[in-house]
């Protein structure tokens, strides 16, 4: 599991996740859900290497969020984020 750093509620912010690829392969396809709590996942995109997601709002607690993705070369890749929000 990724730990993010912890938010304020008020904040917008990304963060990202770096899968470790094969040599030349590439990130096609992602996707980004949220499992728990109520942060509010405002957007999410990737690159060829890495996966953003913009989150903002949340009360005090805990939220986690399944990442996966899928290489150009076929290699799955799944974990989770966890970030949590604090005042």
């Amino acid at each position: 599991m990724i730990i993010w750093p912890a938010k304020d509620p008020d904040e917008v912010a990304d963060y990202s996740w770096t899968p470790t690829l094969d040599a030349g392969d590439t990130i096609a396809s992602h996707t980004v859900t949220k499992d728990t709590g109520d942060v509010v996942k405002d957007s999410d995109a990737h690159t060829d290497s890495k996966v953003t997601v913009c989150l903002s709002g949340g009360t005090v607690g805990v939220s986690t969020f399944p990442l996966r993705n899928t290489t150009v070369g076929g290699r799955p890749f799944e974990t989770a984020a966890q970030i949590s929000v604090a005042d």
